[in-house]
């Protein structure tokens, strides 16, 4: 029980990364705010290891394990925050983390030859229902993916799906595990740092530092250690499933923050994915003898 409020909460922080992610774009480069926010993330989780007296030695499986995972989750930061800067964050975010279920169910069943179960089954179709509800898919003008920055929405769900099920072949601790994943990054995106844009931060204001820190802290640091944490211990597809109720924390936020009205197709939604992510992991009932 404590594993599934654990994942609930860091799905609630992820979902306020949507709004947190779409202000940063408004001042600074996929580059600056990957840089900046990675390095912040390192130290945390230095940290982190070094407050815990954590050895930092791997195995060599998973240097190499966490290696790729490191290229696939770099690529991911790119293509997700250039997605939302095409301004259709909303929908694309919702592409996302209803697809993202889906492709790493269909994964762990090609990879490990499992089939699928009823409830599995149910369990994603409610989950597709809810983001019908939530994009309003019945008024949405289809011609409008074509430029909306759905190929690299679509595209990073499909390189989470990948992260989320290597996590389940490296044996390293989740804390040691996300600090050597992202380690690479900041210096990765540092290349692509414009001299103009370093010499600009000093002028930016309490927004963009505050949402940054956040975004560092409690959208990274601890959702992903919790996220990789409970994909480990319960599994891929258990963990893929919670993140079918993002878009409900995402726009109850929203309200909140930007003042967004409360409508039915929400309610509806988040009522769907919830449900979705508890027939999914509801317990299977055992036969008795």
């Amino acid at each position: 029980m404590r594993h599934n409020i654990l994942l609930i909460t860091a799905m609630f922080f992820w979902g306020a990364n949507w709004t947190s992610t779409k202000i940063l774009t408004e001042f600074a480069s996929a580059a600056t705010i990957n840089t900046l926010r990675f390095t912040i993330v390192s130290f945390l989780f230095l940290g982190l290891l070094l407050w815990q007296k954590t050895s930092f030695r791997i195995s060599k499986k998973d240097t190499a394990l966490i290696f790729l995972s490191t290229l696939i989750m770099a690529t991911y930061h790119t293509l997700f925050i250039k997605g939302v800067s095409t301004g259709l964050a909303g929908s694309g975010g919702v592409l996302v983390t209803t697809t993202n279920p889906i492709i790493t169910f269909v994964l762990v069943a090609l990879l490990y030859q499992k089939r699928f179960q009823k409830k599995e089954i149910l369990g994603l179709i409610l989950g597709l229902i809810s983001a019908i509800l939530f994009l309003k898919l019945w008024q949405f003008d289809l011609s409008e993916l074509a430029v909306s920055g759905t190929f690299h929405f679509l595209t990073a769900s499909l390189l989470w799906a990948c992260t989320t099920v290597l996590r389940e072949k490296i044996d390293a601790p989740a804390i040691l595990y996300i600090f050597y994943l992202f380690l690479p990054i900041p210096f990765m995106f540092a290349f692509g740092v414009s001299p103009t844009e370093i010499q600009s931060l000093s002028s930016l204001g309490p927004l963009f530092w505050g949402n940054l820190l956040y975004l560092s802290t409690f959208g990274t640091v601890f959702s992903t250690t919790a996220f990789f944490y409970y994909a480990k211990v319960k599994g891929p597809k258990a963990a893929s499933s919670f993140i079918f109720i993002v878009p409900t924390f995402a726009m109850l936020i929203a309200m909140i923050f930007l003042r967004e009205p409360l409508v039915w197709t929400t309610i509806a939604g988040g009522i769907t994915a919830l449900l979705s992510v508890y027939i999914i992991n509801k317990p299977s009932k055992k036969l008795t003898p």
